[in-house]
């Protein structure tokens, strides 16, 4: 599985679960964002994103729908916490602004912190 989706699973982390981390995208994602100096940040994001129809144009120093979707991939694999913030990123897919970019920078940095984190999967019983 590590190979084909690029998960890595962990089970001696948690006992009697497997844990579920994509350190390789991650790395890639801060990579192709330019944050390798910036630090991490705790939570991804908390407000809704705007349309910014007369805002800034954007930076373009990195390919939007490339990252948004290495983001989206990480979300449905192994990040679900990005759920929210990647929801409003991708809604400006197609006409990017400044405040676009920087909310998926602050993504990234949320990732950087949290590196480490992953989805901890529990098999149990049905029923219990």
């Amino acid at each position: 599985m590590a190979g084909f989706l690029g998960v890595d699973l962990d089970d001696k982390t948690t006992p009697g679960a497997v844990k579920l981390t994509q350190h390789g995208l991650i790395d890639q994602t801060i990579e192709a964002l330019g944050i390798e100096d910036l630090p991490g940040v705790d939570a991804p994001w908390s407000e809704a994103l705007g349309t910014d129809p007369d805002r800034d144009p954007p930076y373009c120093t990195f390919n939007f729908v490339s990252v948004t979707g290495m983001l989206w991939h990480l979300h449905g694999h192994s990040q679900p916490d990005l759920g929210f913030a990647m929801s409003q990123a991708v809604r400006f897919s197609f006409n990017p602004k400044q405040s676009h970019e920087l909310a998926l920078i602050r993504i990234g940095q949320c990732l950087k912190a949290t590196r480490e984190e992953g989805l901890i999967m529990k098999p149990g019983s049905i029923g219990e």
